[in-house]
């Protein structure tokens, strides 16, 4: 396996597959977490990413309430911004059976982060709404191929 340039935070509203993301990410041997495991709170989750400072190795996260001030330096930051249609269809899916309340707020969320994009905070902005395993190909041809 290729080794990784940067820490990686995986930004997206909810529905958008950051949780599946980091399990494709896990079943294939990466060094993987998903932020919203690790604590309840956001102060838990900050402290652990202080505590990364100098690790090399990927960490591919699921980025929860955190901001990109969080983590630690040289982390690259990609969005997944699924379709609005596809992002409903998601949360509909969810098995907690998510109400209307939350697609508003997965759609608001996806309409932040769009924001944040125009702004240049992500390295690579995913709108394509294919296969988990696809998603991740590109992501690692995208930050471990351009480090060769």
């Amino acid at each position: 396996m290729a080794d990784w340039p940067h820490h990686l935070a995986v930004y997206g509203p909810p529905g958008a597959g950051k949780t599946a993301l980091v399990r494709e990410a896990l079943e294939r041997g990466y060094a993987s977490r998903d932020l919203e495991d690790v604590g309840d709170t956001y102060l838990e989750r900050s402290r652990f990413l202080a505590s990364l400072e100098g690790d090399g190795q990927l960490v591919l996260f699921g980025a929860a309430d955190l901001t990109p001030e969080d983590f630690p330096p040289g982390t690259r930051f990609v969005l997944l911004a699924p379709s609005p249609d596809e992002l409903v269809r998601r949360v509909r899916r969810r098995a907690d059976q998510r109400d209307h309340k939350w697609i508003e707020h997965a759609l608001q969320v996806r309409r932040e982060h769009l924001l944040m994009a125009e702004q240049g905070v992500f390295d690579l902005v995913i709108r394509e709404d294919g296969p988990t395993n696809v998603v991740l190909d590109l992501i690692a041809e995208t930050f471990v191929g351009a480090a060769r």
